[in-house]
């Protein structure tokens, strides 16, 4: 993607060229949209808490079933012995 953005002649470029204004990712506007695909914008702190509530609740809540997190560790297919 960095060598396709780089690259004045690709598809890619030229796609994202084509979009006016540009683009300000730091732009609070921008971050306050919550477009999809554009990446997660969250602090340090509340990605922990999102991580901490997919494992148990937080604050209340929780983001998984206890029965997805069983499913979840379970294998899928037989641990692989020898190298």
């Amino acid at each position: 993607m960095t060598e396709a953005c780089a690259d004045p002649a690709s598809l890619t470029r030229r796609a994202f060229d084509a979009i006016d204004p540009r683009a300000d990712l730091n732009d609070p506007a921008f971050r306050a949209a919550e477009l999809p695909g554009t990446g997660g914008i969250s602090t340090a702190r509340a990605l922990a808490r999102c991580y901490a509530a997919m494992i148990g609740p937080v604050d209340g809540h929780r983001l998984f079933a206890p029965a997805t997190l069983t499913l979840a560790r379970t294998a899928n297919r037989p641990a692989r012995t020898g190298s």
